[in-house]
């Protein structure tokens, strides 16, 4: 459930969204999403506003391009983030979750109740 709603978003407590992760999410990068969630379980993670695009597909496509030509940093899940992504025929929200190690995006319905896709960003090592 959404905590708080802003004209520019919402926030989602991080039990919360913990519980969808665990549910939904099976793509970990050198920290699973659950550790990133829960590093600070005090401070609730920002949610975009609903959208069929909620990022820019040409921005992210040239990402995954990079990426599957070994370029940029370790992404684990982007195919199927981006399969999802392009794919969308609802509208849907983003919130990126920072861990110490992995940073994990992920895309949720709209009314918050399951993720559809995500993907793990790990930090250069």
């Amino acid at each position: 459930m959404i905590r708080f709603v802003a004209e520019e978003g919402s926030w989602i407590e991080p039990a919360e969204l913990l519980r969808l992760v665990e549910r939904d999410v099976r793509t970990s990068g050198n920290e699973s999403p659950a550790e990133a969630i829960m590093r600070d379980p005090n401070v609730h993670i920002s949610l975009s506003s609903p959208s069929v695009r909620p990022l820019d597909l040409s921005t992210y496509r040239i990402r995954r391009d990079r990426w599957e030509a070994g370029e940029g940093p370790r992404l684990t899940g982007m195919r199927q983030f981006m399969d999802a992504l392009e794919s969308l025929a609802e509208p849907a929200r983003v919130g990126t979750v920072r861990g110490r190690r992995s940073n994990c995006m992920l895309l949720i319905d709209a009314d918050v109740t399951r993720v559809l896709a995500s993907v793990a960003v790990d930090a250069p090592e």
